[in-house]
């Protein structure tokens, strides 16, 4: 298929050739009564040559333009940051999946002549040749945004009363193709616009007139469209739509503010990402699923919140508490509270041991009798040296009594020492602590201590088990809640034989 589009004074027109691999060709020429960009127009011409090669089974199919902008944005090479570019090429892969094969290819407009020859038709509106179908559009494929400019307000076509053209022989009838008409409506016709109201051609059914030319009465039908947005984005929407602020002032400001960051695209509220993309606005119970399904779905890898969070919007979803959900997901996923990376600060405080404890509960005498008299060599008897012959029993009595004296002041000396060393010890060590508190009832993980033939991709801990009694001192007595099949020893609902540290415990979250 080669398509082009034709933008002139006279008006706009579009041109589709299809080819068969045998050589045969269907030509189409499209009118287009309604303003517009060039753009738009090889974006229409595009679509409904995809309908039309629908309509007639084709299952596989090459698209040739010579629009890059077209092209690229509908093989999702380029983004689209426009809003009415946004919906038409949502339009345009939603058509290219009805195919086996579909393939967007731009090629030089000396390739393409024979679609933009058929495309200066439309725009001139010339005559048809023989073996052409025409078709005439009077509306937009999608739904128009009003704050974008790629397609301006229209205006009504060009009156063409009587003068209604018969397709040239060959030629289908376009009447039942959606967005297109026989002929342009007459004078008096109702402007299409974004959301607002449509015209019909109906016969009059009372008083019939005499045998001649049905007459005919426009008649306006109001058509009321429901845009599609999650139950938090309604004041943003209230306001796009219908200008309305909350009747709170600090509220009004930021639904204001916040508005600035959405647009409307075909009938559904979306979001402007920071890169330009639009993220479709989804309510948080979809939003949990989508998080869920990403985090430990068939191709999840029990990423973090962060990450988590980051794969749902560059999929194209948004809502304001992604980044909570998260947290609250990977923090009861159970397979990331086994296998997470275990924290090494203490869960309690350091709790220092008197330095007489050894001695007083064991009994360990590290230093062995004390000496009862000063060691003398046998040189300083044999020779009479200064010390042997100085000492004084008296003397050292007197001495021995004034150091017993002081031995107070020593003591309180050395416990004052004592005490600051423990205090900036203490100091150092709490100041890493990340205290772990538990109740009776409370499910929790135990660490693995036993690394004996553990493999190192087994989870570092085992359990669950609950706390069956607390101890003063950060210690618990467990009973344990495992599954007898999960372990080689039953002792599922027993209460373990020793009480364990807080620090060897994690909280299990559900």
């Amino acid at each position: 298929m080669h398509f082009d589009a034709s933008k002139m004074r006279t008006g706009l027109g579009a041109g589709i050739v299809l080819t068969s691999p045998k050589g045969d060709k269907l030509r189409y020429v499209l009118q287009i009564h309604f303003s517009a960009s060039n753009n738009i127009a090889e974006y229409e011409a595009l679509i409904h040559g995809l309908r039309l090669a629908k309509e007639l089974g084709i299952r596989q199919i090459l698209c040739y333009g010579d629009s890059d902008l077209v092209v690229q944005q509908s093989s999702g090479d380029w983004d689209a940051k426009d809003a009415n570019m946004a919906s038409y090429r949502f339009l345009v892969q939603q058509l290219s999946g009805y195919f086996e094969g579909c393939e967007f290819l731009h090629v030089p407009r000396n390739d393409n002549e024979q679609a933009d020859a058929l495309a200066r038709i439309g725009s001139t509106q010339q005559a048809i040749p023989t073996g052409v179908a025409l078709q005439r559009l009077l509306k937009l494929s999608v739904k128009p945004s009003p704050e974008s400019e790629s397609i301006f307000v229209p205006a009504p076509p060009e009156a063409v009363g009587s003068d209604l053209r018969t397709p040239a022989a060959g030629t289908r009838n376009s009447a039942s193709d959606p967005g297109t008409a026989a002929a342009a409506p007459g004078p008096g016709t109702a402007a299409v616009g974004p959301g607002t109201s449509s015209t019909q051609q109906v016969a009059a059914d009372s008083n019939p007139p005499p045998p001649g030319p049905t007459a005919l009465v426009q008649v306006a039908v109001l058509a009321i469209e429901e845009i599609a947005a999650p139950s938090w984005a309604k004041p943003i929407l209230n306001f796009l739509v219908n200008k309305e602020l909350p009747t709170d002032e600090i509220s009004g400001w930021q639904v204001q503010r916040r508005a600035a960051a959405y647009t409307i695209v075909n009938r559904e509220l979306v979001r402007r990402s920071v890169t330009g993309v639009y993220q479709r606005c989804v309510e948080p119970e979809q939003g949990q699923a989508i998080l869920k399904d990403i985090h430990q779905g068939e191709c999840g890898h029990h990423t973090a919140s962060r990450a988590l969070v980051a794969k749902a919007f560059h999929h194209d979803f948004f809502w304001p508490t992604a980044l909570e959900d998260a947290k609250d997901l990977v923090q009861k996923c159970k397979g990331c509270q086994k296998f997470r990376s275990q924290p090494h600060q203490p869960a309690c405080a350091l709790k220092t041991i008197p330095i007489a404890w050894p001695f007083a509960v064991w009994g360990l005498d590290m230093v062995g009798p004390f000496k009862t008299a000063r060691a003398v060599i046998p040189t300083d008897i044999e020779f009479d040296s200064p010390r042997i012959t100085m000492y004084t029993e008296e003397e050292a009595e007197e001495a021995r009594q004034d150091d017993v004296d002081l031995l107070e002041e020593g003591r309180l000396l050395a416990l004052s020492r004592s005490t600051i060393y423990h205090q900036n010890l203490r100091r150092y060590y709490n100041r890493k602590v990340k205290p772990r508190s538990f109740q009776e009832g409370d499910l929790v993980l135990r660490l693995i201590q036993r690394t004996a033939g553990k493999h190192k991709l087994l989870a570092p801990c085992e359990g669950p088990f609950i706390i069956s009694k607390v101890l003063g001192n950060d210690s618990y007595y467990l009973i344990d809640a495992q599954k007898p099949r999960a372990r080689k020893r039953d002792d599922y609902g027993k209460e373990t034989e020793r009480p364990w540290n807080a620090n060897l415990l994690r909280r299990i979250y559900s």
